[in-house]
């Protein structure tokens, strides 16, 4: 394999997940920007692109008449900022693992493994965290209760993840066995 070519294009991802990490980061400051200056804003949670969903709720929600958009509002914040901040983490540690195949290390190293681990348990906690927040919000800003829990892509994407971290695991153990022979 060319390693000056892989390095390229580990400096080309490095930087991709930096970028993508910090605009996850300041969707919350954005959406919280224009939640107050923008007339009439409303959030609209749109989960058509899932590949995969599987989803089960119970909502019992008091109906005196009112609109709750500005608590609606506030609550798919709450999840939403949970969300962003999940996600800028996992890319940011993801972009480290590319910062180092960039300068020349092998991926198949213990703290690859880690990282690795802690992407999977971001995307696990991306999965669930926002939805128990969600809840919890709902449930104070709004009369009545309203509970779902969805697994989706997130969910199947994190156990992909650790998977992952399994088989680089076992690359590690083959680089030191590889490495010993030499």
């Amino acid at each position: 394999m060319n390693i000056q070519r892989l390095q390229k294009l580990s400096a080309i991802l490095n930087i991709c997940f930096k970028i993508l990490s910090l605009i996850a980061a300041m969707t919350p400051v954005w959406a919280l920007w224009m939640m107050f200056h923008a007339r009439n804003f409303t959030f609209d949670v749109d989960q058509s692109g899932a590949l995969f969903s599987i989803s089960a709720g119970f909502q019992a929600v008091a109906d005196d008449g009112k609109r709750y958009q500005n608590e609606q509002n506030w609550t798919i914040f709450a999840a939403l900022t949970i969300a962003m901040l999940l996600m800028a983490v996992a890319l940011w540690i993801a972009s480290l693992i590319f910062r180092d195949m960039k300068n020349g290390e092998t991926p198949f190293r213990q703290r690859t493994v880690k990282r690795l681990k802690k992407i999977g348990t971001l995307a696990l906690s991306y999965a669930i965290i926002p939805q128990i927040v969600y809840t919890v919000v709902y449930s104070l800003l709004i009369p009545g209760y309203k509970f779902t829990l969805e697994i989706g892509t997130a969910f199947v994407l994190a156990l992909l993840i650790f998977c992952v971290a399994e088989i680089f695991n076992y690359g590690v153990s083959l680089q030191q066995e590889s490495d010993e022979m030499l």
